[in-house]
């Protein structure tokens, strides 16, 4: 009895460990979609608990902006986020596509906010997105258990880094002159 035990547990063993014939069926497409809130104007919501703070202390004020601006960028920029969304690339960021039509008047709050979330994720998560203009993309700096995946890039957003803030700059050059 032990030995046919054995002989049927050794002849299901192979057919365990094949692959499935079926592939897993895909989830439910996910879309990002404007939707208009209580006061009828356009709202777009953002589910991380770190972006209602990026927005109001990190992010440049509303007023600094128009909305055509906004929009012009809006546009390039959702067009390359759905276009990382429907390649797969950055898959551990971008897990659903943006629905925008640009023919739409969504309004100066939500072109903010939906711009807002494109510099967030470029602030959070080092996602470079070309639609962001040059003051809204943020420098980062080596943290401690941080590796650095590109050296020549870290020593260009560094001089970049130096050259925005020239109050940095002329100290390094103050306290340089003063060692030599």
């Amino acid at each position: 009895m032990k030995n046919l035990i054995l002989i049927v547990c050794m002849f299901c063993l192979p057919f365990s460990c094949l692959s499935q014939d079926k592939p897993k069926p895909d989830k439910e497409k996910s879309e990002i979609k404007p939707a208009k809130n209580d006061d009828g104007e356009w709202d777009i919501t953002v589910l991380d608990t770190q972006y209602d703070y990026f927005l109001n202390a990190i992010a440049k004020p509303m007023n600094q902006y128009t909305e055509s601006y906004l929009k012009s960028r809006n546009i390039i920029l959702v067009s390359e986020w759905n276009s990382y969304y429907n390649t797969g690339r950055y898959r551990n960021v971008i897990e659903s596509s943006i629905s925008y039509d640009p023919k739409e008047n969504y309004g100066l709050k939500f072109e903010y906010k939906l711009y807002q979330v494109f510099a967030y994720v470029n602030w959070k998560y080092g996602l470079r997105m070309n639609g962001l203009s040059g003051s809204d993309v943020t420098r980062y700096y080596k943290k401690k258990d941080q590796k650095i995946s590109d050296p020549f890039l870290f020593l260009l957003e560094t001089i970049n880094y130096l050259l925005n803030n020239s109050s940095t700059l002329s100290q390094f050059t103050t306290s340089k002159n003063a060692v030599t």
